[in-house]
């Protein structure tokens, strides 16, 4: 990722947010070994710098130093890929820990998730959206930073209800960071 984006995302989020629950290099090498996985570094620093919190109203990252449905980790993503499993088998999408499953990093509460490809991991982080509404999978060519910054421009003409989902309150800040209970 270019430092461009996470340089926007830091500058977007305001220099007097004080990022809580932010994961350091122990932190990823025992979720990496933890997944049985390598991340790409980009994710790894956008999530170490962010920590834990929501963009907008409601874009919630997963996080290796998160609680409860928040933490990134191979125990709380097989609960999660059994809790859409009916969704997951109309859409044709397989999730981690499935062999080449989706690795999600990211999530609403409207139904609408964020990916790694695991089979394009660590080199590549482009994201997948899953869309538990549409019952849609779709690829996009966006990392995670590129994509807040982005929606939060507004610079995607394709993601415009993406946006007013994430960001209902159009004064809502940019990222709130918090500690997960």
């Amino acid at each position: 990722m270019p430092d461009s984006w996470l340089s926007k995302a830091v500058d977007m989020a305001g220099q007097e947010t004080v990022f809580q629950e932010c994961p350091d290099p122990k932190d990823w090498r025992r979720t990496e070994d933890d997944l049985e996985l390598q991340l790409p570094k980009d994710y790894k620093e956008f999530v170490s710098k962010f920590g834990s919190g929501r963009f907008g109203d409601d874009f919630y990252l997963l996080n290796p130093c998160a609680n409860g449905r928040l933490q990134l980790s191979a125990e709380r993503l097989h609960e999660f890929k059994q809790d859409i499993s009916g969704f997951l088998n109309e859409m044709q999408c397989r999730l981690y820990p499935d062999r080449d499953g989706l690795l999600v990093i990211a999530s609403t509460t409207s139904r609408i998730h964020f990916a790694l490809d695991t089979t394009i991991i660590p080199r590549e982080s482009s994201l997948t959206m899953i869309d538990c509404g549409l019952l849609e999978c779709e690829g996009m060519r966006l990392n995670l930073a590129e994509l807040v910054c982005r929606l939060y421009l507004d610079e995607l003409d394709w993601a415009k209800e993406l946006r007013r989902v994430i960001w209902t309150d159009p004064d809502a800040p940019f990222f709130t960071p918090f500690s997960t209970p």
